[in-house]
């Protein structure tokens, strides 16, 4: 019977008129159906984004180890139990190229590098080719430009030299050589300057999270700042100030919370969405029933950084108890860590009482079950804040003082 019906079915499709077979996908994009309209843009500048989103990038790793957003402890701020995977490996002096904490940022960065390539060609072409008007497309254009840079500055700071793909590849230029970080940097900053002349100042409330001017600016003086172009870095910085859409007025303990992702501090950050499922939303925010952040702790190094409320070191300050020692101090160090004794997870009235370091991370973590049900051990949708208007200030600072202009 089975036989037959294949039979029938063969026979079927032979003697079909040729217009009946629709050779055009409903399910995948290609280049012969796509890059027609303003709709398509934004389509593939959201796929863009959406690769920030990746575990390896800034959705966070569910034990802390492979995400730029838990790299605090390569240093003496936080430290990360996991000694099998990436931290682990780089204190122990074992860490070797194969390891996934080199590999995985390196794809996922390129990644987003070629669909930005992808996007920049394209809608370079539908304008030239007044498929559009540009006052439609010019922002996602600048996006493109904004995320490319992003990608690249990444890139620069964490492995210097790094092949410079600026246009869509093929199999045969899919092996390019190295360029110099010089030659990447010179790129971010061309990259950043073409998107602050695309990019508006807002969006409306339905866009809240695409790249601004001010987020192009900003990402601008960190580059610069990074690259000791300290008079340009300032000047950058200044162009964020003077914008007047930034300010500081929102309540710091508050802010590394779903109550802050829209605070007028935030200039741009990675959005996240709760959803149901176990690969969805962003785990960084995920904490343990036992202690804060199991894996990812904080260092008395943190801890004793920050000063007292008379703006004194713990050293000099008159304020500093040993015995307490987060009496009389900095207000944002109880929003940043959690001490023995603290309530860390509300609804259940769970008290931190030991881990490996005396301290749990605070910031960014979950402390109560979602207004959408998400526990504090399930993926969430917080946002990850990459910009912030107090980032932008300091840099100014930072690159007025080093270029001799402030004392």
């Amino acid at each position: 019977m089975k036989q037959f019906t294949y039979a029938i079915l063969i026979f079927s499709l032979m003697g079909c008129n040729e217009s009946f077979l629709d050779l055009h996908s409903k399910t995948e994009l290609s280049s012969g159906n796509f890059w027609k309209t303003t709709k398509d843009v934004q389509i593939a500048v959201n796929g863009i984004y959406d690769v920030l989103q990746s575990r390896t990038l800034y959705g966070g790793s569910w034990n802390s180890t492979v995400s730029l957003v838990h790299y605090d402890s390569f240093g003496d701020n936080s430290w990360n139990r996991i000694r099998f995977e990436g931290p682990g490996f780089f204190i122990r002096g074992t860490l070797d190229p194969s390891e996934a904490l080199f590999r995985l940022l390196w794809q996922e960065s390129y990644k987003g590098i070629a669909r930005c390539n992808e996007a920049v060609a394209n809608i370079q072409k539908m304008l030239s080719d007044n498929l559009v008007d540009a006052s439609a497309i010019n922002e996602y254009l600048g996006q493109a430009y904004f995320l490319r840079a992003l990608f690249y500055f990444n890139l620069a700071v964490y492995y210097e030299d790094v092949p410079l793909i600026l246009g869509v590849q093929s199999l045969d230029n899919a092996y390019v050589e190295k360029n110099s970080q010089r030659e990447v940097l010179d790129q971010v900053i061309a990259d950043l300057e073409s998107a602050i002349a695309l990019l508006p100042l807002t969006y409306p409330e339905s866009l809240y999270g695409y790249a601004t001017k001010g987020a192009a600016n900003g990402l601008l003086a960190r580059v610069l700042l990074f690259d000791k172009q300290f008079g340009r870095a300032a000047e950058a910085a200044l162009e964020v100030i003077n914008s007047n859409n930034y300010d500081l007025d929102f309540p710091y303990e508050n802010e590394f919370t779903y109550d802050g992702e829209f605070a007028k501090d935030i200039i741009f950050s990675v959005r996240f969405e709760e959803a149901a499922g176990f690969n969805t939303g962003e785990v960084f925010s995920v904490t343990n029933m036992s202690s804060p952040k199991w894996t990812h702790q904080a260092l008395s190094n943190l801890v004793n950084d920050y000063y007292c409320a008379d703006g004194l070191s713990i050293a000099e300050s008159p304020l500093y108890d040993a015995a307490n020692p987060k009496m009389n101090r900095d207000p944002r160090l109880l929003s940043s860590v959690y001490f023995r004794g603290d309530v860390f997870i509300e609804d259940r009235n769970i008290i931190f009482t030991a881990n490996d370091t005396g301290y749990g991370i605070k910031k960014y973590v979950r402390s109560k079950t979602t207004a959408k049900g998400a526990a504090v051990a399930d993926p969430g949708g917080q946002d990850y804040y990459l910009i912030r208007y107090a980032d932008v200030l300091l840099m100014r600072a930072e690159a007025l003082i080093e270029d001799n202009q402030l004392t």
